[in-house]
C-alpha cells in the first residue's frame, strides 16, 4: 500500500488480516469484535467505524491507533493526517492520544453544525 493513498476502512482491515494470514473468527477473537462486524467493515457496509471499534482493531493487530488510521479516507479529517505523519516519532501512548484529540474535536464540531442547521 501506497503511503500517500487514502484507502477505505474495510481495505486497510482486509490488509491487516491478510498480514497475519487470520480469517474472520481468528480477527473476531483477536480483537473482540463479532464475526458480524468485521464482515460489514470488509464488505464498505461500515465506513465510519465508532473510535472504539477503531481501538479494538488496533489492539487486536498489536498497532497503534494511529497506524490503523493513518491510511484511511474516513477515519480523520484530511486536514490532520498530516499531523498523524508527524506524530510518527511519538510514543504509541502519544500517538493515540492525539488521534483521540482529533476524533473528538471532530465529534464536537459534528454537533456544532447539526445545532445550527436546527
Amino acid at each position: 500500500m501506497q503511503s500517500s493513498a487514502y484507502v477505505p476502512v474495510g481495505e486497510r482491515l482486509q490488509e491487516l488480516i491478510a498480514e497475519k494470514d487470520w480469517d474472520y473468527t481468528t480477527t473476531a477473537r483477536e480483537t473482540g469484535l463479532s464475526v458480524g462486524t468485521i464482515q460489514n467493515l470488509v464488505n464498505g457496509k461500515v465506513l465510519k467505524p465508532h473510535p472504539k471499534t477503531i481501538h479494538k482493531i488496533a489492539t487486536g493487530f498489536g498497532k497503534t491507533e494511529a497506524e490503523v488510521l493513518r491510511h484511511l479516507r474516513t477515519a480523520v479529517a484530511p486536514r490532520y493526517q498530516e499531523l498523524l505523519r508527524v506524530s510518527e516519532p511519538l510514543s504509541r501512548e502519544s500517538r493515540d492520544a492525539l488521534v483521540r484529540f482529533l476524533r473528538s474535536i471532530e465529534s464536537k464540531a459534528g454537533r456544532r453544525t447539526r445545532k445550527a442547521r436546527q
